[in-house]
Order: structure tokens, then C-alpha cells, then sequence
């Protein structure tokens, strides 16, 4: 009995500081133990960075037909071991490799079921490549950073909470600058089978980008940002043949001027 009223007068010591909701919308609020907090604005400023390649850069982007033949496959509506008799375009994979930032600009493409073939407006396709305006996704210039981390010694899972990019002209995409249009280029691939194939893509010799880094620095400093960017395009690189997966060393660059924005 002694032991059963220790444990009555247990709870209710227990709730009594509870705060108490009764029914129909009335409350009963104890206020005691209640404290002022006062919100401390964390500080993110911003760099703007300018990076200039110091090897060729090349792209390659799921064209929108690709990304339903995925899906299709995926979904079980492609019919099994089941090959594609269309033929290939050079000239279409050449500019579906390339990030566009205005898609009605794209040149346009018609197949002919009957004899198998494209057909497109060779002066049409010269003119939309050499006016177009073409980007470079941001992501690629983050995940380039959070890779140099491997060589520095800053830790890779960090580095995605410390450092946020944006494009004043683009949310997604950095804009490429080249004194040249794109060039098509053919290059031998091996796919996931391991089997050879020829891949048509979009390059540029030279090219250069700009892009705003906002990041902690409660953290980081700016110059410390702006060294982990130089970092990652000497040793890491954006997009296909980049030293990060292959021995080509394309898309490599290096930092050339920086400024610190102040909030």
C-alpha cells in the first residue's frame, strides 16, 4: 500500500508543471520555466566567382526522348530485348548533348518513317548553335568542390550544408562564354555493357563562366571558398572527360578574379 501511494504522488509531481490543453479550444497554459530566446541570424555572404577553362570543355545531357525511353523501360511498357531500328542523327545528338537555356531555340528535327532518315534546315541548325546561349549546370561547379575535399582537408559531407550557388542569369544553369560557337565532336565511348559506341557531343576550346557562391562563415572564409573552387578545377573538373572520371582531363579551369559581395 505504502509502496502504491509513493507512486500516486510520483505522477502527479510529475505533471504538475505539464502544460494543459482542454477541450473546445480552450486552453490552460502554465508559464512558468518559460524563457525569452532571442533567434541568432546565421551570416552567409557571397563571392562572385569567374572561372576561365584551361581545358576543353565537353557536355552531354539526357535529351527529353532518352528520359521517356528510361522511363518507359522502367515502367515495364518496353517490350523486352527489343532493338530500335531508327536511325541515328549525329546532327540531333550533337545539340540534345547541350544544355540550351532557352529550348525553343533548338533547331527542329523530322524523322521519316518511310525511308528512315532525318532531315533538318542545315542553315537553320548553323545559325540557332552559333546565337544560342548555353549553360553549365550549377551543381556540377558544387559537386566539384565537395570532391576537392578528398584532397584538402575539409570533410565532403560539410561541404553540401557550407556552400549554396546561384546564377544571376539562371537559376539552375552558369552561362557558357566563348569567343566560338560549340563544335561537334565524335568521339568512341564504352557503354555500361562494355560495348563501343560513337558518341556525338557538343565541346568548347575556350570557355568561362560566372557564377555566385553564398557560404557560412561562421565556417569558411572567403578566401578559403575561392581556393576550394581553384582546387577543384585543377583536380576535379565539370562535365564529360573531367580528371575526377577519366584520364582525358577535359573540363578542368581555373579561378581568375573574385569579389566579395557584403549583405
Amino acid at each position: 500500500m505504502a509502496t502504491a501511494t509513493a507512486t500516486k504522488k510520483k505522477a502527479k509531481k510529475k505533471t504538475a508543471g505539464v502544460n494543459r490543453i482542454s477541450g473546445n479550444g480552450q486552453t490552460d497554459i502554465v508559464t512558468s520555466g518559460f524563457t525569452e530566446i532571442t533567434l541568432r541570424e546565421p551570416s552567409f555572404p557571397s563571392v562572385d566567382i569567374h572561372v576561365e577553362g584551361i581545358s576543353m570543355l565537353c557536355t552531354h545531357t539526357f535529351s527529353t526522348k532518352t528520359g521517356h525511353q528510361l522511363l518507359e523501360k522502367q515502367l515495364g511498357g518496353a517490350a523486352k530485348n527489343k532493338q530500335t531500328l531508327e536511325a541515328r542523327c549525329p546532327e540531333l545528338e550533337f545539340v540534345d548533348s547541350m544544355y540550351w537555356l532557352d529550348e525553343t531555340k533548338k533547331p527542329e528535327f523530322t524523322y521519316g518513317k518511310k525511308d528512315n532518315t532525318w532531315s533538318f534546315d542545315k542553315k537553320k541548325l548553323a545559325k540557332a548553335v552559333s546565337t544560342a546561349k548555353f549553360g553549365l549546370p550549377l551543381t556540377g561547379f558544387k559537386n566539384a568542390a565537395i570532391s576537392a575535399c578528398r584532397t584538402s582537408t575539409y570533410k565532403m559531407t560539410h561541404m553540401r550544408q557550407i556552400l549554396f550557388l546561384s546564377s544571376p542569369e539562371d537559376p539552375d544553369y552558369a552561362i557558357i562564354e566563348s569567343p566560338t560557337p560549340p563544335m561537334m565532336r565524335n568521339d568512341i565511348v564504352r557503354l555500361a555493357n562494355g560495348n563501343p559506341m560513337v558518341r556525338f557531343r557538343g565541346a568548347w576550346e575556350k570557355w568561362s563562366v560566372k557564377f555566385r557562391c553564398e557560404f557560412n562563415s561562421a565556417v569558411f572564409t572567403a578566401e578559403e571558398v575561392v581556393n576550394l573552387f581553384h582546387l577543384a578545377g585543377l583536380s576535379v573538373g565539370v562535365c564529360e572527360g573531367r580528371p575526377e572520371k577519366s584520364a582525358l582531363g577535359w573540363g578542368r579551369f581555373r579561378v581568375t578574379s573574385n569579389k566579395k559581395l557584403i549583405k
